[in-house]
């Protein structure tokens, strides 16, 4: 909201996220329909759009007073919302999980560098653009013998950030 981007960035940005987190539940041995279900769509939808949310709060906040500095923006939001959200730390252990997996996680990455790494706001609409983007993606749609090997061996058969043997 605080972005300006209009409506279709949030629809994108809720959309997105249920693929990067089905691949994620799947290789971390869980059920996607655990998330599929209303409770957690439900769930989703508001912490992406509600004020009643933390994580919510704690973005639209992050992004109005962010300074340059994510660690002393940090600081200055938390003491504006009541509690502290989750989000922020659970970020940085998917993130950190995801990298050492090598995971193709365009949103999640994005996340991390807002949350944890310095820059301009305009660089922040850019990173949130730029992980949203469906056309400057490659292989984003997989093939049939693909989605065949990663139903059976997800741990090893998922979409990576660089290839294999980098």
């Amino acid at each position: 909201d605080s972005l300006d981007l209009g409506d279709s960035i949030p629809g994108t940005i809720f959309a997105r996220s249920g693929v990067e987190i089905r691949s994620l539940t799947r290789v971390l041995g869980g059920s996607f329909q655990a998330f599929h279900s209303q409770a957690g769509v439900g769930d989703m939808y508001v912490t992406v759009s509600s004020l009643a949310s933390k994580n919510y709060r704690y973005g639209k906040y992050f992004y109005e007073l962010y300074t340059g500095n994510p660690i002393e923006t940090n600081l200055k939001v938390l003491g504006k919302i009541d509690g502290t959200p989750e989000g922020p730390s659970t970020i940085r252990n998917v993130y950190k999980y995801l990298d050492k997996k090598n995971m193709y996680s365009p949103l999640f990455s994005c996340a991390y560098n807002i949350f944890n790494k310095g820059g301009s706001k305009d660089a922040i609409k850019d990173m949130i653009i730029h992980a949203c983007q469906f056309d400057k993606r490659k292989n984003e749609y997989i093939g049939p013998f693909s989605r065949f090997m990663y139903r059976i061996v997800p741990d090893y058969w998922y979409r990576r950030d660089k290839e294999m043997f980098d």
